[in-house]
């Protein structure tokens, strides 16, 4: 035996078998293939999330602008001046603090 198989599981067919590569890496006792390594496997899921969670925090941006939009114009209708132009700079990115509505 000396090229030792991948440790891992793999389902194909409706049935489990066993990976065919050679392993490459030692892991708790067993040896595991790149493709099955469970380190390489938690990197890759962990640069996943954050590529998902920069691409999601950028869109509830776009929409928080977008609404920002919307009640600037309402702002102007109710002669809320200040309050519009404080919205409008948010709305194209000047301002990045989000001004609030004064309630009354």
């Amino acid at each position: 035996m000396s090229n030792p198989k991948c440790s891992a599981r793999v389902f194909q067919d409706f049935r489990y078998y066993g990976c065919e590569r050679s392993a490459k890496v030692d892991r708790d006792g067993k040896g595991y293939c790149k493709q099955h390594d469970p380190v390489y496997i938690a990197e890759k899921q962990r640069a996943r999330e954050q590529a998902w969670d920069l691409k999601f925090a950028d869109q509830a941006k776009a929409a928080d602008r977008k609404r920002a939009e919307r009640e600037c114009c309402e702002a102007m209708l109710g002669d809320n001046f200040q309050l519009a132009i404080d919205l409008a700079r948010y709305a194209l990115g000047r301002s990045d603090v989000r001004p609030e509505r004064n309630k009354p």
